[in-house]
């Protein structure tokens, strides 16, 4: 709102800015908040001041300064421990998401309930690898020599023979054996080669099972109804899935309106406010359509 020519001049480049730096705003969801630095500029042709470019500064070395009333006052930056620089409120932009007076910063969506299901799901599909690796197929009980003597009188270890062949029924071959008898100490006799049980398999499906109702909680512990994005057993009713995508929905919207609110209070309020007074001050405000 307002009839001054540089308004839609500078509109138009908070525009911009929104596009190019949208992507790294939406890395507040994942770590809980995003921290630029407002990089200023001056146009001689529009006698204008706004913000050229964001630089995102490193999540692992900012951090945000507050004064005595909790009052937000720039971004300390470390570069390493004995070098630290003081970036000042209006030169940055502290995007916070879900902030409390407790955690001013802001919170990550993936910690609490998303990361304790994540872990869980990973011991699951763990799990999962070693059984397939080591239970899917098991072996029986072969009796075999312990020693063999070829055509040409050579001693052979039968024992590690018969553990080879078993490894290659394991890896998805066969065994074959001669079928010749052998007689025992105790004066009985059996066949030289001989399984007493054959292989079994063993069913993963109470694993899978696990690890499909893992997939739901994950959904469920980020607010997110499972049926918006997955298709189960049984299909529900429309009402329900329609009432559930509209939780979806409320999810997305409360992320992009903290944004939105954020854009606003750092990055359009101080371009207005060092362009016009105010008593002519304008007005831009932002708006979406609801999903």
């Amino acid at each position: 709102e307002g009839d001054d020519p540089r308004l839609k001049v500078l509109t138009e480049q908070l525009k911009r800015l929104w596009q190019t730096h949208l992507a790294s705003m939406l890395d507040c969801i994942g770590r809980g908040r995003v921290a630029f630095e407002k990089c200023w500029t001056y146009s001689v042709e529009q006698n204008l001041n706004y913000i050229e470019k964001l630089d995102a500064l490193p999540f692992e070395h900012t951090e945000m300064r507050l004064g005595a009333k909790g009052q937000y006052e720039g971004i300390r930056l470390t570069i390493d421990k004995d070098n630290a620089i003081d970036i000042d409120a209006a030169k940055t932009w502290w995007l916070a998401l879900d902030p409390t007076p407790l955690e001013p910063h802001g919170k990550s969506r993936y910690i609490g309930a998303p990361q304790e299901v994540w872990r869980e799901r990973r011991e699951t599909r763990e799990r999962l690898a070693m059984f397939i690796g080591r239970f899917v197929v098991r072996g029986g009980v072969a009796y075999a020599p312990e020693t063999e003597t070829d055509e040409w009188g050579r001693v052979h270890d039968a024992m590690q023979i018969t553990q080879e062949l078993i490894e290659n029924l394991y890896s998805g071959g066969s065994v074959v054996f001669p079928n010749v008898w052998q007689t025992t100490p105790g004066g009985g006799a059996h066949r030289a080669y001989e399984f007493t049980e054959s292989p079994t398999t063993l069913d993963p499906t109470p694993l899978l099972s696990v690890i499909d109702a893992g997939d739901t909680a994950q959904l469920r512990s980020f607010g997110i109804p499972e049926k918006t994005l997955t298709e189960g057993d049984s299909v529900g009713s429309f009402a329900m899935v329609k009432q559930q995508t509209l939780a979806l929905y409320a999810v997305i919207e409360g992320i992009l309106s903290q944004c939105v609110s954020s854009f606003e209070r750092y990055v359009i309020r101080p371009s207005i406010e060092l362009n016009w007074l105010p008593e002519n001050r304008v007005r831009i405000a932002m708006s979406y359509p609801k999903l």
